[in-house]
């Protein structure tokens, strides 16, 4: 199991990537939650994730 932490968090909040101007585009961080969506779909990290995405896209398209 990978080590969770603050240095985690940080690579995290680095790698989340966003193009305003493309929709469809995933950033390493979404890809590893596909991965992980695909394998335990039911996992709470992708739950939490989904959230965080949908709240995400609400703000950013006021």
């Amino acid at each position: 199991m990978e080590e969770q932490n603050f240095s985690t968090l940080i690579e995290f909040i680095n790698a989340m990537e966003v193009r305003e101007d493309d929709e469809e585009f995933k950033n390493p961080v979404d890809l590893m939650f596909d991965a992980l969506e695909a394998e335990k779909p039911n996992h709470f990290a992708v739950r939490q994730y989904k959230k965080y995405k949908l709240a995400a896209g609400d703000i950013c398209s006021k």
